[in-house]
């Protein structure tokens, strides 16, 4: 399989977090909004890049998944 990379960066780590994890948080400040405005910042626990992401669809799928670099 391939999991497509705009413009490249494979390699590099960033924040990555879970939907079911932003629809929680998005939930709870619709059921208690602020006072004021106010922005919540999320991310996961660890940074990951397009190749850990490769590996874990690798993983769980059970064929080979690999980052593949398109330009934009």
């Amino acid at each position: 399989g391939v999991l497509p990379v705009f413009g490249g960066g494979e390699g590099v780590k960033f924040p990555m977090i879970a939907t079911h994890d932003i629809g929680v948080v998005a939930a709870r400040a619709l059921a208690a909004p602020p006072t004021a405005t106010q922005i919540i910042e999320l991310e996961g626990p660890e940074p990951y890049s397009f190749e850990d992401a490769a590996a874990a669809a690798t993983a769980i799928l059970g064929k080979p998944v690999r980052p593949v670099v398109l330009p934009l």
